[in-house]
């Protein structure tokens, strides 16, 4: 798979991570792919019945240039 030039951002995530907390944490941790991986798996939030399902994120960032 070939990805455009202009997309330096690739997050590949289970279903244990929201798509809110994707869209909030990726304006704020979009430079550095570690720290974005890690606040999203702690962004997993627990159900009614106090479930938390399993988070996982690979982030990876192309460099600039």
């Amino acid at each position: 798979m070939e990805l455009p030039q202009e997309v330096r951002l690739v997050l590949l995530v289970s279903d244990g991570v929201g798509q809110a907390a994707v869209r909030r944490l990726c304006r704020i941790q979009h430079d550095d792919p570690q720290a974005l991986a890690d606040a999203l798996v702690e962004a997993g939030e627990e159900d009614g019945d106090g479930y938390r399902d399993d988070a996982t994120v690979i982030a990876l960032l192309r460099p600039a240039g």
